[in-house]
């Protein structure tokens, strides 16, 4: 199940290095690198999908995309603990940063 996360800036929106640097701090241990790539952080975990489906067999991994006013926190077709990893850390930026959740 995919999933989206947004987090929008109450004030001031932090920086991509504030963002990185809390991103590495929040899965420091668990993740198997974080990678910049086309305006987003991916993240991958490790494992996979405890029952693979059809055409997802692959790592755990989310995405957390830099936008002008919010962050979007993204996972496509993973399972339930990558997703509420996911949400953790878009949870954790809107207290720590200021921000508001929404979900979709």
């Amino acid at each position: 199940m995919s999933r989206d996360v947004w987090v929008y800036w109450e004030s001031k929106k932090p920086t991509k290095t504030m963002i990185r640097d809390e991103l590495a701090t929040y899965v420091s241990g668990l993740a198997k690198q974080i990678v910049w790539s086309r305006g987003r952080f991916f993240v991958q975990l490790p494992g996979g999908p405890p029952r693979p489906r059809i055409g997802h067999d692959g790592p755990r991994w989310f995405e957390v995309y830099i936008a002008k006013g919010n962050i979007d926190v993204i996972t496509r077709e993973a399972d339930e603990i990558t997703n509420n990893i996911a949400r953790g850390f878009a949870v954790l930026c809107a207290r720590k940063m200021k921000g508001r959740i929404e979900e979709g």
